[in-house]
């Protein structure tokens, strides 16, 4: 027998649910009934798989949680169900008003107990037209709602602006811009393709950075609550950096490349703002390990750092075996004179002893650390530079052959440099410059040297340019 639709009536009081479910049955409507959030996304998840969807679901925004739980409360439930599966309806039940009112999605509709049971069906009857949202793909809407289950804490976070550089087709980068519920600061994401099936998610760790790095804006541009500068304010919670990913995974750019079919290789890298691993290595780590559950999703971690004895033997200690993780060392200097002008605040320790550790964890995950240099004109970009580089880092290899470390190379964006910290011959170098400098390390004999090209220009993306414009923003704001 054809029903008027589709609904599932989410409710732990059982009295409530029964008497609800059989209003619903006696007036035509085909009813699902879920005593608690777990069963509601159990029922959920059903439904992705098999296609069968709903057209409504009642939800009662007050449901205890169950001390075995791990899921979310009704009104997180809710809120999930019109992010991610976009064409259903949803009708809040609840008893508080203000809540209703408080909300900071939109339900369809939002009844207060105690229920009017005409007002019930006028709603459901009302509701029960066609698709009101925009629906994601059905694997699309199954990956992520498999994959929210992990973000427990992301509400850290408001969502702010997005913007776009689209200047190379097939290469997008995309700033998203938040806002943190505890005091308010502005942070970035960025997200970006270089190739094929591959996204890469630039997640933010610090708010401003201790190391200062003379080639990055960020601590020159950070403001406290007072609105004075300062170079670094506090570490991000594991809700603020999980806050990340999940809007990342929910923007249309992400969404978009999930669509066009075949596996989409997600790339979460702490390299937006912040050293996590020297700073804030508990809170990111947290946030890899939530990540790492998303068995819908082919997800691996980048960790990118300037680095220090103390930090990567914590990390050896405690997170080594976390699956799928790879390093990137930012050094461009391997003279410590040079090193500590252009990184004054980093931990001042021999280049040795973050090496050995380097060289630990290389040969414990079977992975190549990567050395980031970032290539300066007149002051690490000559020959004998190159012959360091070949010293230092050349002839250690992982028991398959291949080198221990690989160097990477980027040029300096221009007008990027701080001039006030003496290196004012240091000017903006281009692809030529790098070029030449790997030809050097070539000829030295160092084996795996690759470049890294620069985009995101456009908008602020590149290392330690993203949160300038976003300041202003805020300023502007106040």
């Amino acid at each position: 027998m054809k029903t008027k639709g589709r609904i599932l009536v989410v409710e732990d009081e059982l009295d409530s649910l029964k008497f609800t479910a059989k209003i619903l049955r006696n007036s035509g409507y085909e009813v699902v009934e879920a005593d608690s959030i777990d069963l509601a996304n159990q029922i959920i998840t059903s439904s992705l798989i098999t296609g069968v969807m709903f057209n409504l679901i009642l939800l009662d925004l007050q449901m205890q949680l169950l001390p075995q739980t791990k899921l979310w409360s009704g009104e997180e439930f809710g809120r999930r169900v019109i992010e991610i599966i976009g064409n259903v309806n949803v009708v809040v039940i609840t008893g508080n008003a203000d809540l209703a009112a408080r909300l900071t999605y939109k339900p369809d509709d939002a009844i207060i107990k105690p229920v009017n049971i005409n007002t019930l069906l006028d709603s459901c009857k009302k509701l029960m037209k066609p698709e009101r949202r925009r629906a994601n793909p059905p694997d699309v809407m199954l990956n992520l709602w498999l994959s929210t289950q992990y973000f427990q804490g992301f509400e850290s976070l408001t969502f702010h602006s997005r913007r776009t550089d689209r200047t190379r087709p097939g290469e997008e980068s995309e700033k998203i811009t938040s806002r943190c519920v505890l005091d308010g600061a502005f942070i970035n994401t960025v997200i970006y393709r270089k190739k094929k099936g591959v996204v890469n998610i630039s997640l933010s760790s610090l708010l401003g950075c201790p190391a200062d790095c003379v080639n990055c804006k960020n601590p020159r541009n950070r403001r406290n609550r007072y609105g004075h500068k300062v170079k670094f304010i506090r570490p991000l919670t594991e809700g603020e950096i999980i806050g990340q990913a999940y809007v990342a995974l929910n923007s249309p750019k992400v969404k978009n490349f999930l669509k066009k079919g075949g596996k989409t290789k997600l790339i979460f890298n702490l390299a937006s703002e912040g050293d996590g691993l020297v700073w804030n290595l508990d809170n990111c780590m947290k946030t890899f390990i939530q990540l790492s559950k998303i068995t819908a999703l082919d997800i691996s971690f980048k960790i990118t750092s300037v680095g220090s004895e103390s930090a990567l033997l914590e990390y050896i200690r405690k997170y080594i075996n976390l699956p799928r993780v790879t390093h990137h060392r930012s050094i461009d200097s391997l003279l410590p004179e040079t090193r500590f002008r252009l990184k004054p605040g980093t931990i001042k320790e021999p280049l040795t002893r973050i090496r050995n550790c380097d060289e630990i964890i290389a040969q414990m995950t079977n992975q190549p650390v990567t050395i980031s240099w970032v290539v300066m004109k007149g002051v690490n970009d000559s020959i004998e530079d190159a012959r360091m580089i070949a010293d230092f880092y050349g002839n250690r290899f992982l028991p398959d052959g291949r080198p221990i470390f690989r160097i990477k190379l980027m040029a300096l964006v221009p007008g990027s440099l701080d001039h006030a910290n003496g290196f004012d011959e240091a000017k903006g170098t281009t692809m030529e410059d790098v070029k030449r400098f790997r030809g050097y390390l070539k000829k030295e004999g160092v084996k795996d040297v690759r470049i890294r090209d620069i985009i995101g220009m456009l908008i602020n993306a590149g290392c330690g340019g993203c949160i300038v414009e976003w300041l202003e923003d805020a300023d502007k704001m106040k």
